[in-house]
Parts: C-alpha cells; structure tokens; sequence
C-alpha cells in the first residue's frame, strides 16, 4: 500500500499567511479556529544581521501520533496509508489531544465543543484534487510525499 507524509520546508515560507487564509475558507472555520497557523520568529540578530523566520504549524502525520493515543474516546485514528484522520462525531471535546501535538495542530472550536484538525485537504489531495493551501503558497513549501510501503520506516 502507497503510503503518505506531509513535508513543510520552513526556509521558504516568507510568511503571507495565504495558506492560513485558504484553510480557513476550504474548512469553514470559524472566528478563532485556525487549522493552519503560520508563526513569526524574530526579528533576532544573528551574525550581524537581523533574521526573521517564519514556522508553519499544522497536522504532520505523525508516525505514532500521540494525540491518538492520548484520546479517551478513540474519536483519533491513522489510517493504512499513514493519515491521521479525526471523527468529530466521537470527539468530547476533551482536549486531550491538543496538549500532546507538537505541532500545535489541533485547534478548538468553543462553539460546537470539538477539538479540530485540518485533514480534509489531504485526503483530497490523495484523491487527485489540490487542497486550497498549498495552491496559494506562493514558494510552494506544504509537500504531500508518496512513500513506498517498503521504505516506510
């Protein structure tokens, strides 16, 4: 079975924020929800000059995701081909997930009670249609790789 994982190159992002913009509108989320959040670092000097850099927080995939592990209600599961999908159906809104993610991932939506994460574009990227994010990433630096099931680690 192919298997998937999403990669981000940091060093390219230069910080518009059309992806949070995109995923918010795909998504419907509302006020407050951000399922992608693009964060600032800096400015800082370093050797002399001064640095900015921008870090791009949004659901990886994980291996062993621990939010899986760390709901109490089964509603987090990974799937054969290495996606993380959420059943908000299951979700109490526990929040126990979103303590464990490290990137910061999941966000809470305080109107339905539900803890959210961004997983319907990547399953219709995988289906062959292209999740609003990445398309306006103007540097391209949200990458969906298909590994082989054999280099899979």
């Amino acid at each position: 079975m192919t298997k998937y994982a999403l990669t981000i190159d940091h060093e390219l992002c230069w910080g518009c924020k059309a992806c949070e913009v995109a995923c918010k509108q795909e998504n419907n989320a509302k006020d407050g929800v951000k399922l992608i959040a693009v964060t600032e670092n800096g400015p800082k000097e370093i050797n002399g000059k001064l640095e900015f850099s921008f870090h791009i927080n949004m659901c990886r995939h994980c291996d062993e995701p621990p939010c899986m592990d760390a709901c109490p209600e089964e509603a987090i599961k990974k799937r054969e081909d290495g996606i993380v999908v959420m059943d908000y159906d299951l979700c109490t809104g526990c929040q126990a997930c979103m303590d464990v993610c490290h990137y910061d991932a999941i966000a809470f939506d305080e109107d339905q009670g539900l803890a959210q994460s961004v997983i319907s574009a990547i399953t219709g990227w995988i289906k062959g249609s292209f999740p609003p994010a990445p398309i306006m990433c103007v540097w391209l630096t949200v990458f969906l790789l298909r590994i082989k099931s054999d280099l899979w680690i």
